[in-house]
C-alpha cells in the first residue's frame, strides 16, 4: 500500500489476478479482515494469521503503549523487536518509527520550541538513550564504517538504513495535518497529510540541554511513512501523478 500510494498506482486489480477468482476486486478488499487475523494472542500483530509471534505493534493504544515501551532497554537505549529479544539497531526504525505515529494521535500540533543544538527533548520515549545507542554501540570499531546490530557484530547495509532511520526520528519530529491532504488519484490521500515540524520543546516534563550528538551528525527528517527525505516524497509523487496509462 505504501508503493501504491506514493507511485499513484491504482487500486483495482489487474483483470487476470488470480484473487479476481475469489470475489476480490481492488488491492484493499477484505484488508481490515486479514490485519485482524493477525493478532495474537499477546495483542500485538504478527507477520501473517498462521504466526503466533507479536512483532513491533498493538492494536489498542493502552496495549500499544506499554509494549512499545517495554521494548526500550536500559541502560543501552535501544529497542528490541520481540518480548524476551535482544537490544537490536534496526529496531530503532522497526520500532522507534512508531512513537511518531502515537505522539501525533495524542497530542495538538506542536508549538515550535527552541533547544540547544544537539539537544533533544524527551517526551514519550528517551529519544538521547536511542541516540547514544546507535552512537556508541552500532558503529563498528574496525573502521568499515557502516552501523550495525549491536557490538560483536558486523556492520552491513540493512542495518545501516534502519538505525540511521531511527537516529533522524530521534532528531525531527513531525505531525499529521488533516488539512495539509491534497487529492490522490488513487484515494490514498492521508499519507500526505504528514508535515515535518521543528523538534518541539518537550510539553510538561524536564528536558536534557546537554547534547547528545554533534551538529555536524544531524541527519535529514525523513517522512514517517515513506521513510525518505520529505523532498524525495514530493518529488517521487509529483512525477509519478503525471504518469498515465496505468
Amino acid at each position: 500500500m505504501v508503493m501504491i500510494s506514493l507511485l499513484s498506482l491504482p487500486l483495482d486489480l489487474p483483470p487476470d489476478a488470480p484473487a479476481r477468482e475469489g470475489g476480490l476486486t481492488t488491492f484493499v478488499d477484505q484488508l481490515p479482515e486479514y490485519l485482524g487475523r493477525c493478532q495474537s494472542f499477546e495483542g500485538g500483530l504478527s507477520g501473517s494469521p498462521q504466526m503466533t509471534e507479536a512483532h513491533g505493534g498493538y492494536l489498542d493504544l493502552p496495549s500499544l503503549l506499554s509494549w512499545m515501551s517495554s521494548r526500550q532497554h536500559a541502560p543501552e537505549g535501544g529497542y528490541s523487536g520481540r518480548t524476551n529479544k535482544l537490544v537490536d539497531g534496526c529496531y530503532s526504525h522497526w520500532v522507534g518509527a512508531a512513537w511518531t505515529f502515537i505522539e501525533a494521535a495524542l497530542r495538538q500540533p506542536p508549538e515550535a520550541g527552541a533547544l540547544t543544538p544537539g539537544s533533544v527533548d524527551e517526551g514519550l520515549y528517551s529519544k538521547e538513550g536511542l541516540i547514544r545507542y546507535v552512537l556508541s554501540c552500532c558503529q563498528a570499531d574496525s573502521g568499515e564504517g557502516g552501523l550495525r546490530d549491536k557490538p560483536n557484530t558486523g556492520p552491513d547495509g540493512y542495518h545501516t538504513c534502519y538505525a540511521l532511520a531511527g537516529f533522524s526520528y530521534a532528531q525531527h519530529s513531525s505531525t499529521f495535518d488533516d488539512a495539509a491532504q491534497s487529492s490522490s488519484a488513487n484515494g490514498l490521500a492521508a499519507p500526505f497529510g504528514w508535515v515535518p515540524t521543528s523538534r518541539p520543546a518537550d510539553q510538561g516534563n524536564e528536558r536534557s540541554t546537554e547534547p547528545a550528538y554533534d551538529i555536524e551528525d544531524t541527519l535529514q527528517p525523513l517522512h514517517p511513512i515513506y521513510v525518505i527525505p520529505w523532498h524525495a516524497v514530493e518529488q517521487t509523487r509529483a512525477f509519478y501523478s503525471a504518469k498515465v496509462g496505468f
